[in-house]
């Protein structure tokens, strides 16, 4: 009987099954469970029912039969029956069981091993046909009934047996780790082959293994081009193993095989790293060479430009730069058309020295204002000569030559293309930066048309639509003068978008191009502005940057050093700097309000201002930014920056800043809507706007070696280079580091995004441009409201509707054009730091204020040949190239990709020039002799912040450090920047107190404004500090219908005049500086505003009445008003045109702290020049301009002549203004012309006008010394300077010459020359009628200005005179005082 394959289940049996037994024989019916559908069979032996399974096997009944305990209970059973007896018949051999072999061959798959080793419970005893096997039981019966064919019950068991059934189970499929002698020999067959096989496998394995330990152990340069050539050659572990012993051992390189990104990162590696890290990384890497490198990858040639930028040199740049090879054109849009480019225009320092350019044999390096003076080509020695001279010609000489301290850069790159949009420089040329706008405009013309019409041009890249540069005055004008020709014509696909835009200034070049400005150079001139002392104009606040330091200093994380770095003017070039100050002050309006009044209404307006920056600046930092927000965030910046220059003018935005960022956004507004009209599906980055990109190529020419700094030629080759160096970024992403953050959001100081950072939404189609637009409008006048009130909206519509009123021109004229004084608060950085370092290590110089520049001389140049030397070349190697040194020859191509043919030259063709010069029969390199055109300050600094500046190394030699006074003061004796001070004022024909908030403080000739200064060196008149303040409007409310005893601050500043014709709110009208001896200190206390026209919901100042009177009469009282000088005193009073607040009204509306009792000689009307007035000496009428030629008395005033009048001469620092003369003689000729007055005429014989006594102590409120006649000079030395042994002082020269009265004068004024003679002869005065001669080319008017070394000397005269001669002399008639 075959057994049942164990792995397949046995079926169901539903029907009842008659089995057939032996040893005993017997048949048994089988009973089925109907439920479990289990056979159940009665064993015949013992009567005990026994479970089956559900086909009814009997392999349980026969396990049970088989059993001792059933035999047992059969016999038991059958001692109780009668035996019957029957004859015993004999049985037949047990012919074992039959089982198919099913693992297969029984030849093969029988493990007979097996039974050689051990007892297995079985034996084969025959083999049959289709691998049938004969197995009989070891525990065999070894008969069967002689009527039986059945095998014996043990036997019958085998085939179900569990050692059976797993024996054959191995059989078929060997468990791994099974005993030998239990596998087969088919199954011992493939164990042998797998051996070998895994012997095989193994030495393969030790051969990759150790092809492992090579490459671990050793850095194979060129590994997989190696490998790559070696599987080419199908070779095996073991050769490729050999080979790379070979390599190993250095006598086997691979050669060639390089791919592009190979090439690529050699070229990055020579570019970023110089040539010898390349040859190093060859060496080491297997990078290609520098050979290999200028074999497969073209590099263009960069040509400058000798003078004005000409088209041929263009035209050669254009198509060296925009090889199909270099720059792959882009592929035409749907409908044939292709997205703009930006035409960039930015300048780069240059080492102001000369090169040599072999292509055509002329000199570079020299500024193209100039050149033309000149003759640049190298002809001779004497042409080198002749340029050197005009060098070192004076600045106002004819023919003065300069260098070129500048190099103005043209490039263009596209505004759509997110693969090579590096720019593309066109034009390299020295300039020394006086160069005019119109000028510029005109070259830049042809930049323009040669664009056009080459062939690699506007054909092939697309037009121009824009025209961008930095700040610069002139490039501003220029593209003025190109970009505002022609209106757009409304009925255009292009007019119907832009022209409805309210207030968008619609002018454009005459080939549709527009100007636009750098926003990072916008950014930085915001800060700048922040910067400036004079501060910012708000409303009629003055934001000082003190304020601003004060304020960032209040936010939680921000500390007051970390404040003062982000005001440090030292590096106006820091992007990053500018970046985070306007991103910190953006969150001071979350902060809660502080408790002084005066900082809470300056933080509001800082808030606001700070807000107003940000909507033009956050759209170029915000990545999530769609290209939707971005234009509605840059129109409410548009109509908020119009809003307030229609009311402040340049003092709150300048000039330029407004008309730059102006610009800006009308070109990013255009140029969506020209690209909506190309193809909607294009993407626009606003951060490609303006010159960016150019800077950043900048950044690469500096980086590519040790050398920061470079002259015109060396710029030329790294300019060529660093266009190729952001490309091969670009094509190979995984090299380029990308932005050092990981995520820019919500990131501080973010600077040089490119497009793969930003995450917003930058398709045009999906722009509304008017939608977003109008709703810049509205945002910008809710915030307008939000700070000034109602009265704060502007009606833009109505504004803009009149003809030549636009954002460009908001007053009815373009803005920024015209150059101002106040301009310079965005252009120009303080020229002293804000915030002075304790101990700074050294002095900066200045920007343009350097030393003098030398020109390298002639004769300092070595040309004769050394004794020492045998060259052939006796020369000094100064500026030269290899190139130098190799034969004369002329390139029909190299790998620049433009031929000679295109380089410009004096006849237009290939031209070989000789690269040296013979002199006295000695040759000389012609790049040497050039390379010596240089001065002593071509070398340039190194440092960023210096060298931006125009600093050269020559500026720090020999400067000293200078030492700032420290800024740990006293708090309970110091002056701050926010105190409230007070002061008399002038208004209105009366003098009255007014109240004021400190800004700022200056102390001496230092410009840097101060926030704190001891009040020692405010008292103190040498130190000459001014105040810097803002007049408080103030009221004195009342309380329940009572006037109360507190004057309290309104929050509002009072105009200083409201008589001036200006519109705007300018710094002039709301900001004065005080002399620090004229305010006095006021202590103020916070309180509840009593007052509904003071700030709501807020604490203000109060002062007590009381207060305020005794300062009014302590002010009163300091400018001694019964004194001689309280005529000039008055005249330090700052001076208000605003009768309708100042005075200051109590309750009721009474003015109030005026000063009483004022002299009469201070308030009373001045006479007229021809005004007849008698002399009060004579009685004669006499004009009152013609008072001053009869003087009378000891010291007699000079307008009426008697004694007892107070003149003071008032110094007046401006040169165009008027001298100040102030009187108390009723006779006072207010409209004297000074200067006129003190040059004797015929009609006017007399100078005697009011002088300064230099040797009298300066007036410690107006600082002036002492005044005195002319006339009465002399008297006074000898009555108030004379020293104790009668010998009169030394008299500073200039003073003398003040002095001077010559012979004619006397004659005139009928003073004979005998009693002049008497009178010097008695005192020992010296004969001034020789004074011409002692002091040659005096000048009355002005003296000691031809004389510089006289002001270094002084004069003494000597005089016997006695304390009786001083009282005589006071009775002598004037007449005789000379």
């Amino acid at each position: 009987m075959a057994p049942r394959p164990a792995n397949k289940k046995a079926s169901q049996v539903l029907a009842p099954v008659t089995i057939d037994l032996a040893d005993p024989p017997g048949t048994i019916v089988t009973r089925i469970d109907t439920e479990t559908r289990i056979h159940y069979a009665t064993c015949d032996l013992c009567g005990t029912e026994i479970k089956m399974t559900v086909s009814a096997n009997r392999h349980n009944l026969l396990v049970h039969r088989n059993k001792e305990g059933c035999k047992t209970r059969a016999r038991q059973k059958s001692a109780t029956t009668v035996p019957i007896l029957t004859a015993v018949v004999p049985g037949k051999p047990c012919p074992g069981v039959s089982i198919i072999w099913t693992p297969g061959s029984h030849w093969m798959t029988y493990p007979y091993l097996k039974h050689g080793v051990s007892t297995v419970g079985w034996e084969p005893i025959s083999f049959g046909a289709d691998n049938t096997m004969q197995f009989r039981s070891d525990s065999c019966y070894n008969e069967i009934p002689p009527s039986s064919s059945a095998p014996c019950i043990p036997c019958a068991v085998l085939p179900s047996s569990s050692g059976f059934i797993k024996f054959m189970e191995r059989a078929t499929e060997s468990l791994p780790h099974t005993p030998w002698e239990y596998l087969s020999a088919d199954q011992q067959l493939k164990l042998s082959n797998a051996k070998k096989s895994s012997t095989v496998a193994q030495n393969k394995i030790s051969e990759y293994r150790r092809m492992t330990m090579l490459l671990a152990a050793n850095d194979i340069p060129g590994l997989r081009r190696m490998l790559t050539v070696l599987a080419k050659r199908g070779a095996n572990p073991r050769a490729i193993c050999s080979t790379l012993d070979r390599a190993i051992n250095k006598t086997y390189a691979a050669r060639g095989g390089f791919n592009e990104r190979d090439l690529d990162v050699g070229f990055l590696v020579k570019a970023i790293g110089g040539p010898r890290l390349l040859y190093a990384l060859s060496k080491s890497h297997g990078l290609p060479s520098a050979t290999t490198i200028r074999r497969h990858k073209k590099n263009p040639k960069l040509l400058p430009s000798i003078g004005i930028p000409t088209r041929e040199e263009i035209s050669a740049n254009i198509a060296s730069f925009l090889d199909p090879d270099i720059k792959p054109p882009p592929q035409p849009l749907e409908g044939g058309g292709l997205p703009g480019n930006v035409l960039m225009f930015d300048g780069i320092a240059l080492e102001t020295k000369c090169r040599y350019c072999p292509y055509r044999n002329a000199i570079l390096g020299l500024c193209r204002e100039h050149s033309h003076l000149v003759n640049t080509s190298v002809e001779s020695l004497e042409s080198v000569e002749d340029v050197r001279c005009a060098l070192q010609k004076d600045k106002k000489e004819s023919g003065k030559v300069c260098f070129g301290s500048d190099a103005t850069v043209v490039a263009i790159a596209p505004y759509a293309r997110q693969d090579h949009y590096t720019p593309i420089p066109l034009v390299l040329s020295p300039s020394d930066k006086t160069e005019k706008g119109a000028q510029l405009a005109e070259w830049m013309q042809v930049v323009l048309d040669t664009w056009d019409t080459h062939p690699q041009g506007r054909v092939l890249h697309g037009r121009i639509d824009a025209l961008a540069s930095d700040g610069d005055s002139s490039y501003r004008l220029a593209k003025h003068l190109i970009c505002m020709v022609k209106e757009v014509d409304p009925t255009s696909p292009l007019g119907k978008i832009v022209c409805p835009l309210l207030g968008l200034n619609c002018y454009m070049s005459k080939d549709e191009q527009l100007s636009t400005c750098d926003p990072k150079h916008i950014v930085k001139r915001d800060a700048t502005l922040l910067r400036n002392s004079n501060g910012i104009m708000v409303g009629k606040t003055n934001i000082q940057p003190h304020d601003i330091v004060e304020h960032l200093a209040a936010l939680p994380d921000v500390t007051l050093a970390q404040a003062k770095e982000l005001l440090d003017p030292s590096d106006k070039q820091d992007v990053p700097k500018a970046v985070t100050l306007i991103q910190r002050l953006c969150h001071l309006k979350d902060l809660p309000p502080p408790s002084n009044p005066i900082q809470t209404e300056t933080r509001r307006s800082i808030a606001f201002f700070s807000r107003v920056l940000s909507y033009f600046l956050l759209p170029f930092i915000t990545v999530e930014m769609s290209l939707s927000e971005q234009v509605e965030s840059l129109s409410t910046y548009a109509f908020l920056a119009a809003a307030l220059e229609m009311k402040h003018g340049s003092f709150c935005f300048t000039g330029p800043l407004y008309s730059d960022s102006q610009a800006t956004i009308k070109n990013i507004i255009f140029t969506i809507a020209k690209m909506q009209l190309v193809n909607p599906n294009l993407k626009f980055y606003i951060i490609m706007e303006g010159t960016d990109r150019l800077e950043v190529v900048f950044s690469d020419c500096r980086t590519q070696d040790h050398a920061r700094n470079f002259d015109i030629e060396q710029l030329a080759g790294k300019l060529a280079v660093g266009v190729l160096i952001t490309p091969g970024a670009i094509t190979n992403p995984d090299l380029d580091r990308g932005h050092r953050r990981l995520s820019v959001t919500g990131a501080l100081g973010i600077d040089h995004l490119n497009p793969r950072s930003w995450i917003g939404n930058a398709r045009v189609g999906d722009v509304d441009i008017d939608k977003q637009w109008h709703a810049g409008e509205v945002i910008a006048n809710n915030l307008l409201e939000e700070y000034f009130g109602p009265s704060g909206r502007v009606d833009f519509s109505q504004r803009f509707s009149k003809a030549g009123f636009d954002l460009l021109r908001p007053l009815g004229h373009y803005v920024g054009l015209d150059a101002k004084h106040e301009d310079k608060r965005s252009e120009e950085e303080n020229e002293q730091p804000l915030f002075p370092p304790e101990n700074p290590d050294q002095e900066v110089p200045p920007a343009g204020n350097h030393s003098e520049e030398r020109l390298v001389s002639s004769q300092q140049i070595h040309l004769g040949p050394d004794e020492n030397e045998d060259h052939e070349y006796q020369d000094m190697p100064l500026g030269i190239d290899l190139d130098q040194f190799l034969p004369d020859h002329t390139l029909e191509t190299d790998n620049s990709g433009v031929t000679m043919d295109e380089i410009p030259s004096a006849a237009n063709t290939p031209v070989t020039f000789s690269k040296v010069l013979e002199v006295e029969g000695k040759k000389y390199l012609k790049a040497s002799l050039v390379a010596t055109l240089s001065s002593n300050r071509s070398k340039k600094a190194t440092m960023r912040t210096l060298r931006v500046r125009g600093v050269a190394l020559e500026d720090l030699r020999g400067r000293k450090s200078e030492q700032f006074d420290p800024t740990d003061l006293d708090n309970d004796n110091v002056l701050k920047s926010g105190d409230l001070v007070a002061s008399l004022v002038r208004t209105a024909g009366t003098i009255c107190l007014g109240i004021f908030v400190v800004k700022g403080i200056r102390v001496g000739a230092d410009k840097s404004i101060r926030t704190a200064v001891s009040f020692s060196d405010v008292e103190t008149p040498d130190q000459k500090t001014t105040v810097i303040t803002q007049l408080m409007e103030m009221r004195n409310p009342q309380v329940q219908g009572v006037p109360s005893e507190f004057w309290e601050w309104t929050g509002n500043y009072l105009c200083l005049d409201i008589n001036t014709q200006e519109e705007r709110e300018t710094r002039r009208l709301f900001v004065a500086e005080l002399p620090g001896v004229l305010v006095h200190p006021i202590s103020p206390s916070v309180s509840k505003p009593a007052s509904s026209t003071t700030l709501e919901a807020q604490a203000t100042w109060s002062i007590p009445s009381d207060q305020r009177k005794d300062i009014l009469e302590d002010a009163w009282q300091s400018l001694d008003p019964t004194g001689k000088e309280i005529a000039a005193n008055v005249a330090q009073l700052l001076e208000v045109a605003n009768p309708g607040s100042l005075p200051y009204c109590d309750a009721v509306e009474t003015p109030s702290l005026i000063v009483q009792n004022v002299p009469a000689h201070l308030t009373r009307a001045k006479l007229r020049a021809a005004d007849k007035i008698p002399c009060l000496i004579c009685g004669a009428e006499r004009k009152l301009n013609e008072m001053r030629q009869h003087p009378v008395g000891s010291e007699p005033c000079g307008f009426c002549g008697l004694d007892g009048c107070f003149t003071q001469l008032l110094d007046v620092k401006h040169p165009k203004k008027p001298v100040s003369i102030k009187s108390s003689c009723p006779y006072h000729y207010s409209r004297m012309n000074y200067k006129k007055a003190m040059v004797a005429s015929r009609t006017s014989p007399s100078t005697n006008v009011p002088i300064h006594c230099l040797l009298c102590a300066p007036n410690p409120v107006s600082g002036d010394p002492q005044t005195i006649w002319k006339y009465n000079a002399m008297y006074h030395i000898i009555a108030e300077h004379s020293l104790h042994n009668n010998f009169l002082p030394p008299i500073p020269p200039k003073f003398m010459l003040q002095l001077f009265i010559r012979r004619s004068e006397e004659d005139a004024l009928g003073i004979t020359a005998a009693q002049t003679a008497h009178w010097r002869h008695w005192h020992h005065i010296p004969d001034s009628d020789v004074f011409d001669q002692q002091f040659p080319g005096s000048d009355p008017v002005n003296p000691g200005g031809s004389d510089k070394r006289a002001r270094a000397n002084t004069a003494s005269t000597t005089s016997d005179v006695s304390e009786s001669d001083r009282h005589r002399k006071k009775k002598t008639s004037s007449n005789t005082i000379v």
